[in-house]
């Protein structure tokens, strides 16, 4: 039995790697506005899947410690790379209310926001020949298109959403699992201010 790959390690690993990421989005916002919707869609997508690991924990824990790192990482790769998936799981488990779908951020929808983040984990890496943009034609009040488009990959949007179910997943991750998530970690005025800005809201949603 593995003393170490217990669930408190697990968790604790995969929560950390999802708020560095989140970390890294905030401190590249400035000049790499798109590439925050990268490492916001891989932040969000480790914190699902650590209260998922967590929740597992009965399949890694009794096995000796290098079998259980080899099932650990099975888990995570069976569980594939869909944030809808995996929120929708968080739903369904109560993680989260139902509402985070439909909940407006500026002009868009939680639901909206899960498929932009999965469209910049792609468009940010790779050139594509339909970018996300051409589904927001800039319009006037009346509905009437004005030319060009609203970005959301370089928009604030996505990034609220990706905070505010982070929270949440966080919150229910240390309550469910009786286990306390680090808040420090370097020691700079930018990460004071990420930690001030990710942290400052732990409701459930």
């Amino acid at each position: 039995m593995s003393q170490l790959v217990n669930r408190e390690y697990v968790v604790s690993v995969w929560t950390d790697r999802g708020i560095e990421d989140f970390y890294i989005a905030f401190s590249i916002e400035e000049n790499f506005r798109g590439y925050c919707t990268f490492f916001c869609h891989q932040g969000l997508e480790k914190l699902c899947k650590a209260y998922l690991l967590g929740e597992r924990a009965s399949e890694y824990e009794s096995l000796p410690e290098v079998k259980a790192r080899e099932e650990v990482n099975k888990i995570a790769k069976d569980l594939g790379h869909s944030l809808e998936e995996m929120i929708k799981d968080l739903i369904n488990k109560g993680v989260m209310a139902q509402g985070i779908m439909t909940k407006k951020y500026g002009y868009i929808t939680g639901e909206e926001c899960i498929q932009i983040l999965e469209q910049g984990y792609i468009e940010c890496r790779y050139p594509v020949p339909e970018p996300i943009h051409k589904k927001y034609p800039l319009t006037n009040k009346k509905g009437q298109r004005m030319g060009g488009w609203l970005d959301p990959l370089h928009s604030s949007e996505p990034r609220e959403f990706a905070y505010d179910v982070g929270r949440a997943i966080i919150r229910r991750t240390e309550k469910d699992f009786n286990i306390s998530i680090q808040r420090d970690r370097v020691d700079d005025g930018n990460w004071t201010r990420f930690r001030r800005l990710f942290f400052e809201d732990m409701q459930t949603l």
